[in-house]
């Protein structure tokens, strides 16, 4: 429902222009696909600092329990009972414990599909020189290509969720060189799914 969203959006947006927290419950879904709200209807308290869209989906990007991660991404149509906390003041981006100051532009490079989640370096062989395009279209001029030893490859920082499944997407175009605790996630995920194939 677009105007549910749009709702949201200028809830969120009035919060931002006054400095204060939101709280929401978040939306999830059963065994029955039934919708129920995470956590047995927790309400999350947050700091909202930027919205963005990405496929199409809007995602609020905020702080939400340093302790785990400083910055968190939602989607805003998963957000339920929005309501502004005038009583909480936003948590400032610049006093989170980041290790470097934020910028969003480069927040946004590093995860492809927003998903939360380590920044890594990675090394990818690029099996197919055609497949370029993909790098350029997903990565723009982040990914650095290069040859070595006569083979093409690229490095590029990215969350490892979204390079996890950007890699599976586009398995025949390229092979994951390091590091190594995800390409062990890789190998892991194909072992799995012929396994569950081969019982059928």
């Amino acid at each position: 429902d677009n105007n549910f969203i749009f709702y949201n959006i200028s809830v969120i947006e009035e919060a931002i222009k006054l400095k204060k927290r939101i709280s929401f419950k978040y939306l999830t879904y059963d065994l029955n696909g039934h919708q129920t709200f995470r956590n047995n209807n927790y309400r999350y308290i947050v700091s909202p600092y930027y919205l963005v869209n990405n496929f199409g989906r809007y995602y609020l990007i905020c702080n939400y329990r340093e302790k785990y991660n400083p910055i968190n991404i939602f989607r805003i149509d998963f957000m339920f009972d929005l309501k502004i906390e005038n009583n909480w003041e936003i948590k400032k981006i610049d006093s989170l414990k980041l290790t470097k100051k934020f910028n969003l532009k480069e927040f946004l490079n590093e995860r492809i599909y927003l998903f939360n989640g380590e920044v890594i370096n990675a090394k990818i062989e690029i099996l197919n020189p055609q497949s370029i395009i993909y790098i350029k279209d997903w990565f723009g001029d982040n990914g650095h290509i290069y040859k070595e030893d006569q083979r093409l490859f690229f490095d590029i920082k990215c969350d490892e969720n979204s390079l996890f499944y950007w890699l599976i997407q586009y398995s025949k175009d390229f092979y994951l060189i390091s590091p190594s605790s995800l390409l062990d996630r890789i190998i892991k995920f194909y072992q799995d799914e012929l396994m569950k194939y081969l019982k059928k």
